[in-house]
């Protein structure tokens, strides 16, 4: 059975971290993946001064596609089958054209994939408008990819970044954690995205967090505190 796995952009700067997260990944695993680090930001201040439409949003949207063909390439070195989803066969909706959530998740291109042993990469902060427009989600929004994501296939969502846990308050390293007092958290500090919280506390869904480099995640974050990693 595959696992939902979302990278951060610090985590895929380079072509050795990416090789180093391909070797990694299982057949039939759902790869979500940032853009490398600093590039959405490279990419807003250089069409910041043009207005909101769909071609906008595919001029911002190159960062996560970036990171996907060098996924592809790589998984190619190690004769894994992948496939590069698309905005609009990844078989998310979202609310609105830019800066929205989304509001529907319904991935049967993934699930065939995941079932026929395909990795599907799947670029985030991306997802389609009911008129099949390409639609950019808020901030920090492919941890709310992985997550519908991992929720729609009912499959495990790990959220890799480059820290090893969650962090309480005073910096001590969390084994595990309730949705709710990492919300209470991340008014302070941001290991994720809320929204992303949000909805696997709404779903009932565990999230696993870890550092990118380790196959064993350093934090759960489900309904009780005192969960066992798995």
């Amino acid at each position: 059975m595959g696992k939902v796995k979302k990278y951060g952009g610090s985590s895929l700067i380079t072509a050795d971290q990416v090789s180093c997260i391909a070797s990694n990944i299982e057949a039939g695993d759902v790869v979500v993946l940032s853009a490398p680090y600093g590039r959405t930001d490279e990419l807003y201040q250089r069409f910041r001064h043009f207005s909101s439409s769909e071609a906008r949003n595919r001029a911002l949207a190159v960062g996560e596609l970036e990171s996907c063909y060098a996924m592809q390439l790589a998984l190619a070195e190690r004769s894994v089958k992948s496939e590069i989803m698309s905005f609009d066969n990844m078989g998310l909706v979202a609310n609105q054209l830019h800066g929205g959530c989304v509001v529907k998740a319904q991935p049967d291109k993934i699930k065939e994939n995941v079932a026929n042993g395909i990795v599907s990469i799947v670029p985030g902060f991306q997802a389609k408008t009911e008129t099949n427009q390409l639609a950019i989600l808020s901030r920090g929004g492919s941890d709310e990819t992985a997550v519908h994501l991992a929720i729609a296939l009912q499959l495990a969502c790990y959220i890799y970044s480059d820290v090893t846990h969650i962090y309480d308050s005073d910096m001590n390293n969390l084994e595990c954690i309730t949705y709710q007092s990492l919300l209470q958290l991340l008014d302070g500090q941001r290991p994720m995205n809320k929204r992303a919280v949000e909805v696997a506390q709404q779903y009932n869904h565990p999230i696993y967090f870890g550092h990118w480099r380790q196959s064993e995640p350093g934090t759960y974050i489900g309904p009780k505190a005192h969960a066992a990693l798995s």
